[in-house]
């Protein structure tokens, strides 16, 4: 409850530098909500990664959202990276459903995966009787699976993963980007399309082994991402905020598209107010830099793939070195062979 606390205060020490009126408050980065940094009540660790698959990492979420998405998409999201990470089918996801049909007659029972193939499991004290007996010779058999219908809140867990490993980075310069008010209802609406357009790529032949932020680089331009196991969660820009609509295009017509993990922040240690730059590209790039309310700490530059970032800002050179080498070296990459989607 401490470390929630203390990063609930280094939330709102930087939330302050965006609005001195919000001095001593803490903005849930979902549905934007204000609270008082010490409210134990109402402030919550929220799991990025669901805590039934291992996921370590933790942010901040308001009481609310955090209830409502663990019991939409963070479970269904959950349940599927349980069973891509351990290697099996749908059938071996956690939530089953009761019945089958056979022969057209509803059964109770299960179907489950074994090492010699599928093995049907008919519940005799669970049937009328005299049920099981009048199926007869099997001919033929359907299960329901709960997850294969869920595909949706899978979708969406995937992106409200990658928006929160964005939060947990770069703090209130990520929140107040209002082109991603899309991307915040939807997270608040999981059953609803209110993004039009794709913003998941597979990448499952990249076996990647762990999540992480970075640029999807399409050439003339890029745009941030996260890497999650066998997808890429894409965001919109400032400079492309209708990209969902047609990002399949934009891939292409990309000579070349290449992904990068990036290594901005951690443990929410954020220098905002502060903007992010790949290239030519704006990756994050707060409202308030854009109508001229306040002023950057600085800016992020990160020159290309193979060199080192910047630290732009006004003031000292020696201030500005010491964050510039704190960020040398943390650039990694990971070329796409293909996007499948």
């Amino acid at each position: 409850m401490k470390t929630r606390i203390k990063i609930a205060q280094r939330l709102a020490a930087e939330l302050s530098k965006f609005d001195v009126g919000m001095k001593g408050k803490f903005m849930c980065p979902v549905c934007t909500d204000i609270y008082d940094c010490r409210d134990e009540t109402n402030i919550t660790d929220a799991h990025i990664i669901p805590d039934a698959v291992g996921g370590k990492d933790l942010t901040l979420l308001c009481r609310s959202c955090n209830s409502r998405l663990g019991a939409n998409q963070d479970k269904w999201f959950g349940e599927y990276l349980d069973i891509l990470l351990r290697e099996k089918t749908l059938l071996s996801a956690k939530s089953k459903s009761k019945y089958l049909t056979i022969n057209g007659l509803k059964v109770r029972g299960d179907v489950r995966e074994s090492e010699d193939g599928i093995d049907v499991f008919l519940h005799i004290d669970r049937n009328p009787p005299g049920l099981i007996k009048s199926i007869g010779t099997l001919r033929d058999i359907s299960v329901e699976i709960p997850l294969a219908k869920n595909q949706k809140l899978i979708e969406v867990g995937y992106l409200t993963a990658a928006y929160l490993m964005w939060f947990k980075q770069l703090g209130y310069s990520w929140v107040f980007q209002g082109h991603l008010n899309g991307v915040r209802r939807q997270i608040q609406n999981p059953l609803q399309a209110i993004i039009e357009g794709s913003f998941l790529l597979d990448v499952a032949e990249q076996k990647i082994a762990r999540a992480w932020i970075g640029v999807l680089d399409l050439g003339e331009r890029a745009y941030p991402c996260s890497v999650i196991y066998d997808r890429l969660v894409i965001f919109p820009t400032i400079s492309d905020k209708n990209l969902f609509a047609s990002i399949q295009e934009k891939i292409r017509r990309a000579s070349g598209a290449r992904f990068y993990s990036l290594e901005i922040s951690s443990a929410h240690n954020h220098v905002g107010p502060m903007g992010v730059i790949y290239k030519t590209s704006p990756l994050v790039m707060p409202d308030q830099f854009a109508s001229g309310r306040i002023k950057p700490s600085g800016v992020l530059f990160f020159p290309d793939s193979n060199q080192p970032p910047v630290w732009l800002r006004e003031g000292s050179e020696s201030g500005a070195r010491n964050i510039e080498d704190s960020y040398r070296d943390a650039v990694s990459t990971v070329k796409v062979k293909a996007y499948d989607h």
